[in-house]
């Protein structure tokens, strides 16, 4: 046998001894767990962190299981989290990741997966397990990426929306990992022609705005861990629309009333300031509100009640929408139509 071994080539026998190892290694401690190597999920869900192994009859040793928390930095220490040893567990990381991260069933009988509840943005990282029954060891690396789903977004108009004019519709959600992406679509119907819109921002412009592009738009942000929308319903005006009244911060006084005449001009609605008639009940009755000194601290506010001829029309329905018979003055009728309360918060 001696002969043998000496006249053997030494680099087939380096060969012989490495196979008869690697052989044996194969039967030692193996972590089967198989899936994806990163998994990613939203916050306040929860994950599964597997890792089931099995043993040989040649791993006599006490059996040892590690959990750890890889450190990014190569100069540190990985941050051992969760152990078992000796037939017992030790929680050894923070308190606030130790009270959701626990042993999914007993580790001593070939699954050391681990289970984490309510996961946040700091759990993100790589954990490692380990498992050694001496001579065996073997281990198993998952990378658990947290993610924040996109808070319901917000839809508004830029700007107006006038006829014939660029219509800038907006959404945003405040909250969500990135990259968050936007999508715009019409409830009835396709987009109109003019539209464009760009998913990074979330607008969405309609040029050459007209009364076949009005109705419901939804939109729709989402990432890889969640999806939010908000709706948008469109209108579109003519150039004379109703305008808005402004009110000063200051509390509104009977010397500076003021007077809104309401016209129906092809279906819309023109406001603007006016004088009082010259005969015949005022059009618009302003009841003034306490004075400045008594309103301190409250909001300023301008009641108004307006009225049309009997001779004109206005497409008006609002929820204070306050219809009254016509009464006549005269040779003319004022009908009482609307009732209107606008405030400025000082």
């Amino acid at each position: 046998m001696s002969k043998f071994w000496f006249n053997f080539p030494l680099p087939l026998a380096a060969l012989y001894i490495t196979a008869v190892c690697l052989n044996h290694a194969a039967l030692a401690v193996q972590v089967t767990s198989s899936g994806p190597q990163t998994l990613k999920k939203a916050q306040e869900e929860s994950v599964t962190l597997g890792c089931t192994y099995s043993l040989d009859a040649s791993d006599v040793g006490d059996l040892d299981i590690e959990w750890t928390r890889v450190s990014q930095d190569m100069t540190q220490k990985d941050e051992l989290i969760l152990s078992y040893t000796g037939g017992k567990q030790y929680q050894l990381g923070s308190p606030d990741l130790m009270s959701r991260l626990k042993f999914a069933g007993d580790p001593s009988l070939g699954d050391a997966t681990v289970s984490v509840s309510s996961v946040k943005v700091s759990d993100t990282a790589t954990y490692q397990c380990k498992v050694k029954k001496a001579p065996g060891v073997d281990s198993r690396k998952v990378t658990l990426v947290v993610l924040v789903r996109p808070s319901p977004p917000k839809c508004w108009v830029e700007g107006s929306e006038e006829k014939g004019g660029t219509v800038s519709l907006r959404c945003k959600s405040s909250q969500g990992s990135s990259p968050l992406k936007y999508a715009w679509t019409k409830e009835s119907g396709n987009l109109p022609p003019t539209a464009a819109q760009n998913p990074q921002t979330g607008e969405l412009l309609i040029r050459n705005h007209s009364d076949s592009y009005t109705g419901r738009y939804l939109c729709e942000v989402s990432n890889e861990v969640g999806t939010e929308r908000c709706t948008y319903a469109l209108q579109a005006y003519n150039r004379r629309m109703l305008q808005l009244l402004i009110v000063a911060r200051e509390a509104v006084t009977p010397a500076s009333a003021l007077y809104l005449i309401i016209t129906a001009i092809r279906g819309s609605i023109t406001a603007q300031l006016a004088k009082p008639m010259s005969h015949g009940p005022d059009p618009v009755a302003a009841v003034p509100t306490p004075n400045a000194a008594e309103s301190k601290g409250k909001p300023a506010c301008l009641h108004l009640i307006t009225g049309l001829r009997s001779d004109m029309t206005a497409d008006m329905d609002t929820p204070y929408n306050h219809r009254r018979p016509a009464r006549g003055h005269g040779n003319e009728k004022i009908k009482l139509t609307q009732k209107m309360q606008y405030c400025a918060r000082p």
